[in-house]
């Protein structure tokens, strides 16, 4: 019978792959998205004594999250003879940034009912053209906490051409909290952009820091290094030995073998002091500290998100809701009080920014049902433009309310951050309880119940008003008014609070 085996770059892909690499061309690399595109060749080969029908229509299906960006260029022929081979051609084009998946299938009558459909998994991550990275979105670390020293981790990198740093970016950890700082450090020590303070963690992902562009030369070695949060175990991503050999981008950045770097600040935890990098490594280790890198005289043009509460930034990944930039909304009362929060998300590129997820605001986490979105952002956002984006808090239950926003989008791709809300009692509702005359005296006692104090007793001589205060504000829940049926034959009164 028939039997159907695949290959690329001239690597088995054994049927079923879950895991796209490189080294048999499953994974596509980093290519600009929207504009540019890269071709892999694979080759289907039968290796039994009967011809290889390929019964598929068309042949080689792509389907997935984003099977959209793979296309078949060139699709194979069949029958394939015994011990013949045909190739088939997959056009990565990136429709937006950061990790692409699909699989792709290949209907067969090969001996072996297992390989049809002969199914394998490919990825390529989208990128913004004249931005560069040392690591591609979809390199992922596992989460460090084995103990509670704080660390300066750094990655070692260098540059082929000319250009400017204009962002650091982390893959930060959902232990990794707290106010973190960052540094940019020549080869001998000395300092060369820094100190960035930067608030993220509390989630698993890449986030992002803009800074004004820092300059860097072509062939020399630079050192970016970002301390871990404030946690107890002080968290961070790694993903052991990754960096044991040199490498690169593939396109102008690279780093050295062993770029891995740490500092173990000496009796108590904190920044190194000026003029001491990073410098020493363990196991090659690749602690996620990166860069983004803008080529001297790119044309390029493309779009820089950034949010803002009440008129202050809230950095990408931020994780620590306060009232001053909106991100905490204070209390309310649960099972029916709400509160509204209002943000900003600006593009001071020079491209438009397009909020790419469905729905363009998502709200997870342990409380995500206390928060929805009231209005939602336009998109595509105008280079040099911005839009509204409102979030209503109404909390279910008592207590602290936790929740994060996540806004998919062509830059920063997502952009999160932490929100935060406190549910409390909810007043009774307000209602008066009586007013009583005593004819002796002529005194009218009120008495009323619920609402909140301070209270405020207001008379009037006439059911239409005028209305006039009268005694202080108090927090207790009865006022006499004193002998006024002895000068009026009625009285009216309201109670405000």
């Amino acid at each position: 019978g028939a039997a159907m085996d695949l290959r690329g770059a001239g690597s088995l892909i054994v049927y079923g792959d879950i895991l796209p690499s490189t080294l048999d061309d499953t994974d596509f690399g980093s290519v600009p998205t929207k504009t540019g595109t890269l071709d892999h060749t694979f080759t289907i080969q039968n290796s039994g004594s009967a011809p290889l029908l390929l019964t598929g229509a068309p042949p080689v299906v792509i389907t997935g999250p984003q099977a959209v960006d793979f296309q078949v260029t060139k699709p194979p022929t069949s029958p394939v003879a015994a011990g013949g081979s045909t190739t088939f051609t997959v056009r990565f084009a990136p429709s937006a940034t950061g990790l692409r998946n699909a699989t792709v299938s290949i209907g067969n009558n090969d001996i072996d009912p297992d390989k049809n459909p002969y199914q394998f998994a490919v990825q390529g991550a989208g990128f913004v053209v004249g931005r560069e990275s040392l690591f591609p979105d979809s390199q992922v670390g596992a989460d460090v906490d084995n103990d509670g020293t704080q660390y300066d981790l750094g990655v070692i990198f260098s540059s082929s051409i000319n250009g400017n740093i204009v962002a650091l970016r982390v893959f930060s950890v959902a232990g990794d909290a707290g106010a973190h700082t960052g540094w940019i450090w020549n080869s001998d020590g000395t300092a060369l952009a820094g100190p960035y303070t930067w608030d993220f963690g509390g989630i698993n992902g890449w986030i992002y820091l803009d800074i004004p562009p820092v300059s860097i030369q072509a062939g020399n070695q630079y050192t970016v290094d970002i301390t871990t949060g404030q946690g107890p175990m002080h968290d961070y991503a790694n993903i052991a030995g990754i960096l044991t050999d040199a490498g690169g981008n593939g396109l102008d950045l690279s780093y050295p073998a062993s770029a891995g770097v740490f500092i173990n600040p000496p009796n108590s935890p904190g920044p190194p002091p000026l003029n001491v990098m990073p410098d020493q490594t363990w196991n090659g280790s690749s602690y996620l500290r990166d860069i983004v890198f803008v080529p001297a005289g790119s044309t390029a043009v493309f779009p820089v998100m950034a949010v803002q509460g009440n008129a202050n930034p809230i950095p990408d990944g931020y994780s620590s809701p306060v009232a001053t930039n909106n991100t905490y909304f204070g209390v309310s009362a649960a099972g029916g009080g709400t509160a509204d929060r209002s943000f900003v998300i600006t593009n001071s590129g020079t491209a438009p920014l397009n909020l790419t997820a469905t729905p363009r605001v998502a709200i997870t986490g342990p409380q995500a049902n206390d928060f929805k979105v009231v209005t939602e952002p336009t998109t595509p956002i105008a280079a040099g433009n911005s839009s509204a984006l409102t979030i209503r808090f109404q909390p279910s239950a008592l207590g602290l309310r936790k929740a994060l926003v996540t806004i998919g989008n062509d830059d920063k791709n997502p952009f999160y951050f932490a929100i935060s809300g406190t549910g409390t009692n909810a007043p009774a509702p307000f209602r008066i309880g009586a007013a009583t005359p005593n004819l002796s005296t002529g005194d009218i006692l009120l008495t009323w119940q619920g609402g909140t104090p301070p209270y405020q007793v207001q008379r009037a001589m006439a059911v239409t008003g005028p209305f006039v205060p009268i005694g202080a504000p108090q927090a207790g829940t009865s006022y006499t008014d004193l002998g006024i049926l002895k000068t009026n034959a009625a009285a009216f009164y309201r109670i405000s609070y």
